[in-house]
């Protein structure tokens, strides 16, 4: 075979590949779009007379609408919708928002990286034995009370606690010390 013609030939597979995966996606919205609806007629609770094959032709019925005009059709609102309230939260809204308030000083104050190599000496001068960096990050995360990523802290806190303070030493690999000498 010709390399041309088994180059065409491989493009013509692969637009054919490409036209079958817009084809699942297409479909698999589709089937997304159904569950969502059925989602939605579950929570009502189907509290009216008609059965649910009805609610299912109905979809079915405007789909294919959908799918000849070429363009989104709106059900009526009184064939598919029914006033149903909303579930209402077991957990207090006061509550809620103090959880989010709480989380969000957590998330936005800054660190201090100073006070935490302060404290990695401290931590480090108190021990008689090398410290692998895990124990270290939790001792440290302890005593200050705030909530430190372990790779921060061991790819950016630690080397520079180290540049600062030459008494900090790597001893074993994950291991740190504090050198009195």
């Amino acid at each position: 075979m010709e390399i041309s013609k088994e180059k065409e030939h491989i493009y013509t597979l692969m637009r054919d590949i490409t036209e079958e995966r817009r084809k699942l996606t297409e479909m698999y919205y589709d089937l997304k779009m159904r569950l969502d609806e059925l989602n939605k007629l579950e929570k009502k609770e189907l509290l009216s007379d008609i059965p649910l094959e009805g609610y299912v032709q109905l979809f079915n019925d405007q789909r294919r609408i959908e799918e000849v005009a070429g363009k989104k059709v709106v059900p009526d609102k009184k064939e598919v919708e029914r006033k149903v309230e909303e579930p209402k939260s077991v957990i207090p809204k006061k509550d809620i928002e103090k959880a989010k308030d709480e989380e969000n000083v957590k998330r936005n104050t800054n660190l201090n990286v100073d006070k935490v190599i302060g404290t990695i000496s401290h931590v480090l001068k108190e021990s008689s034995v090398m410290i692998s960096t895990r124990d270290l990050h939790e001792k440290v995360q302890k005593t200050l009370g705030v909530s430190i990523g372990f790779h921060n802290f061991r790819n950016n806190i630690l080397p520079k606690a180290r540049r600062k303070n030459s008494r900090i030493v790597q001893s074993v690999r994950g291991h740190y010390e504090y050198k009195t000498e």
